[in-house]
């Protein structure tokens, strides 16, 4: 009987996971291991954030990690990028003094 997911929190977490550790959750869920490696490549390689869009994937499948995995993108910085790039400069000059 498949497990009943009652929160986003019950969740497996995709994004930050290695290829490996993608093939075997997807081996975990009775699919190839292969599956993995599609999901890390629509992560990493295409930036594919949601599970219905990664379309080489069996329907079956993103109906699936819809429902038992997320993708979770961290918050915006609150260090304005202005004041980042800034910052960037003023160390990127430190360290061509010496």
């Amino acid at each position: 009987m498949d497990k009943i997911i009652s929160s986003s929190q019950d969740k497996m977490e995709l994004l930050g996971k290695s290829k490996e550790e993608l093939r075997e959750f997807c081996v975990a869920l009775g699919e190839p291991a292969f599956r993995g490696a599609q999901i890390y490549h629509a992560l990493y390689s295409e930036r594919k954030f949601d599970v219905a869009q990664i379309t080489n994937l069996p329907a079956a499948l993103r109906e699936r990690l819809a429902k038992e995995a997320r993708v979770t993108l961290g918050k915006r910085s609150a260090f304005p990028r202005k004041q980042a790039a800034r910052w960037t400069a003023i160390f990127a000059s430190r360290l061509n003094s010496d």
